[in-house]
This record gives C-alpha cells, sequence and structure tokens, in this order.
C-alpha cells in the first residue's frame, strides 16, 4: 500500500475518494496537517474545555488531554489512513496515545489523546496545526468498511470522558507534582537547616569567644595583677 503523495491526495480529494471539511491548508508532499477542533478534555479537569470560544488548552507535565480534530474526515472504502503527530510537537515532549489508524469508510472527527511527557507546561490554541495523517490506497475496497462507534461522531462524549476518568488511575501529572511538593518541602527544610545551622555556629562562636575572654580575665588576674 503506497502512500499518496500531494499530487495523488488533491487527486483524491477531487474525485471524493477523501473528503475534508473544511478543506485542508496545508497538504505535505506526502501527508495532510490537521488541526485543533472545538474542544478538548484533560484527565486530570471537570469539564469539556471549549476551545472556539478562546481557551487554551494548557498542558502540564505528565497530563492526558483529549483533543478533537477541527476536521471532519470522510474515506472512501478503498482508503487507509494513518495519524501521527508534528515533529514540532513531538521534540516539545507530546506523545500520541491514540489508534493511529483511520479505517476505510470512516466519517467524522478525530478523537486523539495526548500525553505531554517533557518537564514543561505545552499550549494548544483552536485552530493550530498539531497531527498529521498518511494515506493509503488499498489493492481491494474493505468488504466491510468502518462502522463503529465513532461514525459521524463530532463533540466529545459522556462515554469518552468515563473512560478516560476510570481508567486514569493516579494519573502522572498529578505524581509529578506530588515529587514537586516533596522536593519545595525538601528544600525548606534543607534552607531551615542551614539557617539553624548558621544560628547554632553563631551562638557556639560567641559562647567559645566570652570563655577565652573569661579565661583570659583569670589568667591575668591570678598572675598579673596579683
Amino acid at each position: 500500500m503506497p502512500i499518496l503523495s500531494d499530487i495523488d491526495l488533491k487527486e483524491a480529494i477531487k474525485n471524493g475518494e477523501i473528503q475534508i471539511t473544511p478543506p485542508p491548508t496545508s497538504i505535505e508532499p506526502a501527508s495532510i496537517d490537521l488541526s485543533v477542533g472545538e474542544e478538548a478534555f484533560a484527565a486530570s479537569g471537570n469539564e469539556i474545555i471549549k476551545l472556539s470560544q478562546g481557551k487554551l488548552l494548557v498542558i502540564p507535565p505528565g497530563e492526558m488531554v483529549l483533543i478533537i480534530t477541527k476536521e471532519e474526515i470522510k474515506l472512501g472504502n478503498g482508503i487507509v489512513g494513518h495519524i501521527g503527530l508534528r515533529s514540532y510537537f513531538t521534540r516539545k515532549g507530546l506523545v500520541l496515545l491514540a489508534g493511529p489508524q483511520i479505517d476505510p469508510g470512516f466519517d467524522g472527527t478525530l478523537h486523539i489523546c495526548l500525553c505531554n511527557l517533557s518537564p514543561a507546561e505545552i499550549v494548544l490554541s483552536y485552530g493550530e496545526s498539531f497531527c498529521t495523517i498518511e494515506l493509503h490506497r488499498l489493492s481491494n475496497n474493505a468488504e466491510q468498511p468502518y462502522k463503529g462507534n465513532y461514525q459521524k461522531q463530532k463533540g466529545i462524549t459522556s462515554r469518552e470522558i468515563d473512560d478516560i476518568r476510570e481508567r486514569r488511575g493516579y494519573a502522572l501529572s498529578e505524581v509529578i507534582k506530588d515529587m514537586q511538593s516533596i522536593a519545595r518541602d525538601v528544600s525548606s527544610l534543607k534552607e531551615s537547616v542551614e539557617k539553624l545551622t548558621t544560628r547554632t555556629d553563631k551562638y557556639m562562636l560567641m559562647f567559645v569567644s566570652s570563655l577565652v575572654a573569661l579565661v583570659i580575665g583569670i589568667i591575668l588576674k591570678l598572675f598579673v595583677f596579683k
């Protein structure tokens, strides 16, 4: 199954084998870039984030998020796709957790899980290109094209939210937060010990100095001023 080139992609879009709404703004030499859609959901959050209303998706270290694509994809029975993350974001520390294949006959938005494995926040905005799809033409049309639960799905569903909440367990983001909290506590304790040590050294120096002065005074009184 050869990957469709930019020429092949444009031809397949023209003849209806591949339908993308709104039309793609970036067709690469052998892929099509897709952008961040209207909604997102973070595993540690409580509500769907409406990115189309101007909100940013801030992904803390260790956080898992679900993002839908702005584009709706419809593939003919002879086309299969594979999802990837733009290299720009992989270099930042994002990894793609969703199933990588788009089955022949699929129709709807793509729902993609990402996880931030970097030590810093990563921010995504509505309409920003973040993933890419490679498309292949099958040697024969699929006998049973896709008719699963995600067919014609657009927004994030309560089922997806429940799946993320039930399976996330003790989120990596929470582990990182706890480790950062422990690190801060250790640092604070270290500073307190250092201050205490400094004060103790100061008081010890004062005590020793006073003791030495007292001894010198006694010696002078006994042997010099007797």
